[in-house]
């Protein structure tokens, strides 16, 4: 009698080892299924969208960079004009004898306002179903060397399916250097326009020019105001306006 009720518990005992195991065991599979299956969701998820953010985030930052150049430079050197320019059309470079031109810095840093004011604008203007795209950042690194300009930084925050949210940097280098060269075309001639109270030394415009290939207008619409333009001989959108005045 005494082994058979040794017998019974040790079956017991045995029968709730095994409930136990298959328990654990059924936790542990869901349990790696489930992380497997999300861990599959978010690679397939995020390779599709960020392939393809990578493409498109970067070429709104250089569209929107090029237009941003040509609007800087007609301006001369400025997103939004300073508050005494010529005509709300150009900013003075001489003014009452007095050097009133943005640096090749301010001029990186006003194309910079350009792009982060207006990139949104081509970041929104196509829809990915599923798919919402936030700028949370944008940054600049001036880097003016002989090949480069500016870098402009956006952190894009990407919501997709399954409301998951990711965010990334993409970032561009412009490489267009002709706001820089129209700086140091200006130089010599603001030096040369201070010295005589704005009155411009035509040789000098064209000296100054011409090593860059740039085309020159100088024009005098009223008395103690000159306006130079300078024209991209090989860029008929890009033209540098610039006043000068007394």
């Amino acid at each position: 009698m005494q082994k058979r009720g040794q017998l019974m518990l040790f079956v017991i005992l045995m029968l709730v080892v095994l409930i136990a195991s298959g328990i654990v065991y059924y936790l542990v599979e869901k349990t790696t299924s489930s992380a497997a299956a999300e861990e599959i969701s978010e690679v397939i998820v995020g390779d599709f969208n960020l392939e393809f953010l990578d493409t498109f985030i970067p070429s709104c930052l250089d569209k929107t960079s090029e237009i941003g150049l040509l609007h800087v430079a007609a301006r001369g050197g400025y997103n939004e004009l300073p508050n005494v320019n010529y005509n709300d059309e150009m900013a003075y470079f001489v003014l009452n004898g007095q050097d009133t031109a943005p640096t090749d810095e301010e001029m990186a840093n006003e194309l910079f306002k350009y792009v982060d004011q207006n990139v949104n604008t081509c970041i929104q203007s196509t829809t990915f179903p599923g798919i919402q795209l936030k700028i949370r950042k944008t940054e600049t690194l001036l880097n003016i060397t002989d090949k480069t300009f500016v870098t402009i930084s956006l952190l894009i925050q990407v919501l997709t399916p399954g409301e998951k949210l990711r965010e990334k940097w993409y970032r561009i280098t412009v490489d267009d250097l002709r706001l820089v060269r129209m700086f140091e075309i200006a130089e010599e001639i603001r030096s040369n326009a201070v010295q005589s109270n704005s009155v411009v030394c035509i040789n000098c415009v064209l000296n100054a020019a011409q090593n860059v290939n740039f085309i020159p207008l100088v024009d005098t619409p009223s008395p103690g105001v000159t306006v130079l333009r300078f024209y991209d001989a090989n860029d008929p959108d890009f033209v540098f306006n610039l006043a000068l005045g007394t």
